[in-house]
C-alpha cells in the first residue's frame, strides 16, 4: 500500500507540473491581443471618452449637473465622417460615466454637442453628418422659433485623439472639454428717484449675427443679424440693506427683462438697445461686449473673449434720471460698476 501510494504520488507530481506549465503559457498567450486564434474574438480597439465642463467662471467641472443630452460626431484623419454617438439617459449625471466607441487603429477627431439631442434643444445641425461628409462642413444653427424664448443650454467641445493597438484589449482614454454657447441676461431698470419701474415700460433688444456656428463654435456671418427680445418682463422688489420684510424701510421697485442669446463673440460687435415702450424714444444703445469684458476682476488672467465665454448668467443694471433718461456715467454688470470714460456710443 505504501509503495503504491508513493508511486501514485510521484506520477501525480510528474503529470501536474507539465500541465500547469501548459495552462500558464496558454493564459499568457490568451491575454495578448497580438496572438490570434481562429475560435476567439479579436481584441477590441477604440476610445473611452470622458466629458468635462470646467470652462466657467468657477473653474469647476459641472458637466454632469448641466448637460442633459449629448451628440458626438467622429471623423477620421482625413476629416471624413465615421460615425455618430448619442446619449440622452441619466448616465450623463454620473461623474464616473464614460462613452465607449470601437474604432480601428488610427487618428480621429471628435466633435461633441451638449443639449442638441434633447426635445427642448434650441440648436440643430444644418445638415446631419453622413457618409462622405467632411469635418469642415459641420455647422449648427439656432432654431428661429426659439428666438425670444429662454434658450435650452447648448455646449460644444472637440478633441483630436489616437487609437492604438497595444495588445492589452484596453480602450484609449480621451477627454473632451466643453464650452457653453448660450447666454442669459437679466436687465434691471432702476430710477434714481425711487419711482417704481416695470419692465413692461421698455423694449429690450440684443442684436448680433451669431445664429450660425461653424465646427469650432465660431459664429458664421449670414448678413442677417438676429434680434433677441425678452422672454419675460416685470417688476422686482428690493429692500434697502438687510432689512426684514416687516421693517418699515423703503422698497425699490425695479423693472426687469430676461433675454437669451447664442454665443457672444467680440468681433461681431453685438449691441444692446433699450427704448421707451410708450414713446419709442431710445434710452441706451451700447456695445455689449465692452461692458461684459470690463466687469472682469483685475485678478483674472483671462482674455476678454474667454471671460465672456466662461460667463453665462449676466445681470446688467441701468440707472435712470427722474425724467426717464439714462444716467449714463455707469452701469452695473454682475454687481461690478463699469464706468464710461470718453466712450463713443
Amino acid at each position: 500500500y505504501t509503495d503504491r501510494y508513493t508511486k501514485t504520488s510521484e506520477m501525480t507530481l510528474k503529470i501536474k507540473y507539465p500541465v500547469f506549465a501548459v495552462v500558464s503559457a496558454l493564459a499568457v498567450s490568451l491575454a495578448s491581443c497580438d496572438v490570434v486564434f481562429d475560435d476567439l474574438e479579436p481584441c477590441r480597439t477604440g476610445a473611452e471618452i470622458r466629458f468635462i465642463f470646467e470652462y466657467n467662471l468657477e473653474n469647476s467641472n459641472s458637466f454632469h449637473s448641466n448637460v442633459d443630452c449629448l451628440s458626438v460626431y467622429i471623423y477620421d484623419s482625413d476629416g471624413k465622417y465615421v460615425t455618430t454617438l448619442k446619449e440622452t439617459s441619466d448616465r450623463l449625471a454620473d461623474e464616473n460615466w464614460r462613452l465607449p466607441v470601437e474604432l480601428p487603429e488610427g487618428n480621429y477627431k471628435a466633435v461633441a454637442y451638449g443639449g442638441m439631442e434633447c426635445d427642448a434643444s434650441s440648436f440643430g445641425p444644418v445638415e446631419q453628418p453622413g457618409e462622405g461628409s467632411a469635418h469642415e462642413s459641420l455647422q449648427v444653427r439656432l432654431k428661429q422659433e426659439h428666438v425670444g424664448k429662454r434658450l435650452h443650454d447648448h455646449y460644444h467641445g472637440a478633441v483630436d485623439f489616437t487609437v492604438k493597438n497595444d495588445g492589452d484589449n484596453e480602450f484609449d482614454r480621451v477627454t473632451v472639454s466643453m464650452t457653453r454657447t448660450t447666454n442669459h441676461f437679466r436687465i434691471l431698470m432702476q430710477n434714481l428717484s425711487g419711482e417704481p419701474l416695470s419692465g413692461e415700460d421698455f423694449d429690450f433688444y440684443i442684436t448680433e449675427d451669431n445664429s450660425l456656428l461653424d465646427n469650432t463654435n465660431v459664429p458664421v456671418a449670414t448678413g442677417t443679424p438676429t434680434v433677441y427680445t425678452p422672454w419675460d418682463k416685470g417688476v422686482v422688489e428690493e429692500r434697502l440693506g438687510t432689512a426684514r420684510a416687516d421693517d418699515d424701510v423703503p422698497v425699490i421697485k425695479m423693472g426687469y427683462a430676461e433675454l437669451s442669446t447664442s454665443r457672444i463673440y467680440i468681433p461681431d460687435k453685438p449691441v444692446i438697445r433699450i427704448d421707451d415702450h410708450e414713446t419709442g424714444r431710445n434710452i441706451a444703445t451700447l456695445p455689449l461686449t465692452y461692458y461684459l469684458a470690463a466687469s472682469q476682476s483685475s485678478a483674472s488672467s483671462w482674455s476678454d473673449q474667454e471671460y465672456i465665454d466662461r460667463g453665462r448668467d449676466w445681470v446688467l443694471t441701468f440707472f435712470l434720471h427722474e425724467d426717464g433718461t439714462w444716467f449714463n456715467s455707469y452701469i452695473m454688470v454682475n454687481g461690478w460698476t463699469v464706468r464710461i470714460n470718453e466712450l463713443d456710443m
